[in-house]
């Protein structure tokens, strides 16, 4: 009974708490402590990260930041099944990193609902390698690698892996050329 009652409360809270911190500014100061709470979360994050106000990021312990890495507002990952995201990386305004997914119920069972303790999720990391480019509102699906060097042009969703150098877009995102 008081499990009901008090876990709601307690994510509604935590979810606040992350909210208010993850929205503070891009000062070095308030950078430190959004690292420092990742961190505290089980997220490793290396130096020089900047986090924009307003990047949401669940729930962290799965999640590898490396150095100089640059989450616009606005970006969103869930880092269940793990998000590694390489050196120099940036992540354009808008975009979703979705490392899980609720899986399809046969027909007659009701389709999950978030909170639900006993969703069956599927779990497949995300990796981006160092110095790739990820445009403005792009969604990236669970198990996708982008290779080093790699843009994801604005708009994208990446469904499968991306090749090192490769410039790609798309709805799904498809190689379009090769940086030179």
């Amino acid at each position: 009974m008081y499990l009901k009652i008090i876990k709601p409360i307690l994510v509604v809270s935590f979810e606040t708490i992350m909210s208010l911190i993850l929205s503070l500014p891009r000062f070095r100061l308030t950078l430190a402590i959004k690292n420092a709470f990742l961190s505290s979360m089980g997220a490793k994050i290396g130096s020089g990260v900047i986090i924009y106000p307003g990047v949401w990021i669940t729930p962290a312990r799965n999640l590898i930041l490396e150095d100089d890495v640059v989450l616009s507002r606005g970006v969103l990952i869930s880092s269940e099944g793990g998000v590694t995201v390489g050196k120099r990386t940036q992540i354009g305004y808008g975009s979703k990193i979705f490392s899980s997914n609720h899986s399809v119920p046969p027909i007659g069972e009701p389709l999950p609902i978030s909170g639900d303790s006993h969703l069956n999720e599927d779990h497949d990391k995300i990796i981006i390698g160092k110095d790739v480019w990820v445009g403005a509102n792009c969604v990236i699906l669970p198990g996708v690698k982008i290779g080093e060097g790699a843009i994801i042009g604005a708009g994208a969703v990446v469904v499968k892996d991306i090749g090192k150098n490769i410039i790609a877009g798309g709805v799904p995102c498809k190689p379009i050329g090769i940086r030179k």
